[in-house]
């Protein structure tokens, strides 16, 4: 009986799925080579964004020290390290949102391109 209620449980969560137009296809070889690219492209255009936001940290946190020469050395290493790490999650923050745009737009295209798409989601039945 429990093996009953587990199959009718994940039958539900999968119309569930279908109902809120969740759906699944599976990629061909060349398609699967193509998201992967997209996934290795997100990260290394996340990654240059990271090393962007810490370099420009990095060039700020120097130049924030001459305005504040006469402040107590407490004080400077403070806005040093703050202006360091508002710069480096600013940049990072829309490194990630960039890549993630470019990921979502490519996913999109690769699906709509039928030499990808190894079959078409099926509908479940009622």
């Amino acid at each position: 009986m429990d093996k009953n209620n587990d199959d009718s449980y994940t039958l539900e969560q999968e119309r569930a799925h279908t109902e809120t137009g969740a759906k699944y296809a599976k990629l061909s070889v060349k398609g699967a080579q193509e998201y992967r690219n997209l996934q290795y492209s997100a990260i290394k255009q996340f990654g240059f964004w990271v090393f962007v936001g810490s370099l420009g940290g990095f060039t700020l946190a120097k130049f924030m020290e001459i305005p504040f020469k006469t402040k107590p050395q407490l004080k400077q290493r403070r806005i040093k390290f703050t202006t360091f790490f508002v710069t480096l999650t600013c940049l990072s923050y829309h490194g990630y949102k960039l890549s993630r745009f470019h990921f979502v737009k490519g996913k999109k295209k690769l699906l709509q391109d039928p030499t990808n798409i190894l079959e078409e989601p099926s509908d479940f039945i009622n």
